[in-house]
């Protein structure tokens, strides 16, 4: 199988022609730093020191010791299921441009993505602009039917994944695959999260009746999805990554971000930090189902390996694996890994896959790639945004609240500490102990507010902490109120909801959404 399957695109400061860069980065095209409508200013983006070849050797010893680390000893913070929901969000807040994920021609230029959180990952620009993710069947509605990929006999009722085939039994020498983004074919259980939502469209539009133009009955069903979605991700997904505190404070109506209305451009302390510390919570091994590896787990790199992308013969060969969801919902599923600086190290070397590709050889494994990329987009230093965020953290006087000064975010003293207890006895971080701890990376200083107490404004290895879940509040509740209009305000939602699920109210967990579909006619 070509090499260029595997290999995902070198950060720019790991590519030998770019080790004189310096330091602070501006971000990319279609990108820019929270709190500001494009670039911060200097001296408040990260420069590590000072230097892209010296800054990557630091990071290089600190992804060392991310991946050498013990795993922490705390229960597990949820169900593992989320963190691959997780991923299937910021999939659909923008888009990626790393080039192995698409062919040579198309690969996006900008991050943009015209509707936030509206399921564009899955509906792309919908059928009139791109037929080819449609036309499942043959009768009026087929142009309106999401294509999607069925698995063979033994399979859960109504579990579906992404497709290469139009119609059964198609395959042709392996087609391309039929998906709006690419990347939701990263892994089986993000493509299958997507095909529940592609299969709830489906059973909406043949629910709604009551819309007799096949396209304004896809455009009902196209919003009850995007409706379902979101309930999940709000009331669902959220309480379990973000501070009850913050969490509350965002539905309440914080917002700090005040250029997220104005500016399609993303921060790159989202989507370089926060997103990319998510990495953290897969498990080194999970159990898929009864059917695959006699119901025993399997590494988490093999599993990476099984999708339609990397093993286009599956569905034809009958070894597509379908999930079986009560080991990754519910109260039986087997747990995510709690939050901490730690990436178990057959996550941190799936991308190298083959042995020309193997990462150690190239020193760009999983976790130095997400450092350095956090290096290459200038994020904001964690000082920066501590000030951003210091008059959320006030009471109505404008003093701080009771035990701020020893939140990890809000005082450089605790945070230098927690940061030299990382690095503890590793003689090869200790000769950047003094820059580390005056300025730790945003991506680890993430990793370590996560871990600590919650009276240091950690999420105790459960959540993101304070600093941790305002960034990820930021983006996400500001790409609800950017199309609230056209989803959660609608006049006919109400109608249409009750025309697909009756009298029972709408699904607002994953869990709700996997029992719904399971029995769905």
């Amino acid at each position: 199988m070509p090499t260029a399957l595997f290999r995902h695109a070198l950060p720019d400061s790991l590519r030998p022609d770019a080790r004189d860069l310096r330091l602070p980065r501006a971000p990319a095209p279609g990108f820019r730093n929270m709190f500001h409508d494009a670039e911060a200013p200097e001296g408040d983006r990260w420069r590590g020191l000072g230097g892209a070849a010296d800054t990557e050797m630091m990071l290089a010893a600190v992804a060392e010791r991310i991946m050498g680390a013990r795993p922490a000893p705390a229960p597990a913070p949820f169900p593992a299921g989320y963190t691959y929901l997780a991923q299937f969000v910021a999939h659909d807040l923008k888009f990626s441009t790393d080039e192995a994920f698409y062919p040579p021609t198309q690969v996006p230029m900008i991050p943009l993505r015209a509707r936030r959180l509206t399921l564009e990952t899955i509906y792309g620009e919908g059928p009139q602009k791109d037929p080819e993710l449609y036309d499942d069947g043959y009768d009026a509605l087929a142009p309106y039917r999401l294509a999607v990929g069925k698995f063979g006999p033994g399979a859960p009722v109504g579990q579906r994944t992404l497709s290469r085939r139009r119609h059964d039994g198609d395959f042709g020498d392996a087609p391309p695959l039929c998906a709006a983004d690419p990347r939701n074919d990263e892994n089986p259980v993000v493509a299958q999260i997507a095909g529940f939502f592609m299969r709830l469209h489906n059973v909406a539009l043949r629910r709604l009746a009551r819309h007799g133009d096949p396209a304004a009955r896809f455009e009902a069903a196209r919003r009850v999805t995007q409706a379902v979605f979101r309930r999940i991700v709000f009331a669902d997904l959220a309480p379990m990554l973000l501070r009850d505190d913050v969490r509350s404070a965002y539905e309440a109506g914080r917002r700090l971000d005040r250029w997220a209305e104005e500016s399609d451009d993303m921060p790159v302390e989202f989507t370089h930090a926060v997103f990319r510390a998510g990495h953290a919570l897969v498990r080194p091994d999970y159990a898929i189902a009864d059917a695959v590896n006699g119901g025993q787990a399997v590494n988490v790199r093999y599993m990476l390996r099984h999708t339609s992308r990397r093993d286009p013969d599956a569905f034809r060969e009958g070894r597509a694996w379908a999930l079986d969801w009560s080991r990754f919902f519910g109260p039986d599923a087997q747990g995510a890994q709690p939050f901490s600086p730690y990436v178990n190290v057959f996550l941190a070397e799936a991308p190298g896959l083959l042995a020309q590709d193997h990462p150690r050889a190239r020193r760009a494994h999983l976790v130095l790639r997400d450092l350095a990329r956090g290096m290459d987009s200038g994020p904001l230093r964690v000082q920066a945004i501590a000030e951003a965020l210091r008059p959320a953290f006030t009471d109505q006087t404008g003093a701080d609240l009771p035990g701020l000064e020893r939140w990890l975010g809000f005082d450089a003293s605790h945070r230098g500490r927690a940061v030299l207890d990382w690095i503890d006895r590793d003689r090869t971080l200790r000769g950047h102990a003094a820059a580390l701890c005056a300025d730790p990376p945003l991506y680890l200083f993430v990793l370590l507010e996560a871990a600590a107490a919650a009276d240091q404004g950690g999420g105790a290895g459960r959540r993101y902490g304070a600093v941790g879940s305002s960034l990820l509040a930021e983006p996400l509740f500001a790409a609800r109120d950017g199309s609230r209009a056209r989803v959660e305000d609608h006049p006919d939602l109400a109608c249409d909801l009750r025309a697909v699920f009756g009298d029972a109210p709408a699904p607002a967990a994953m869990a709700q959404l996997i029992a719904h579909l399971t029995h769905a006619a």
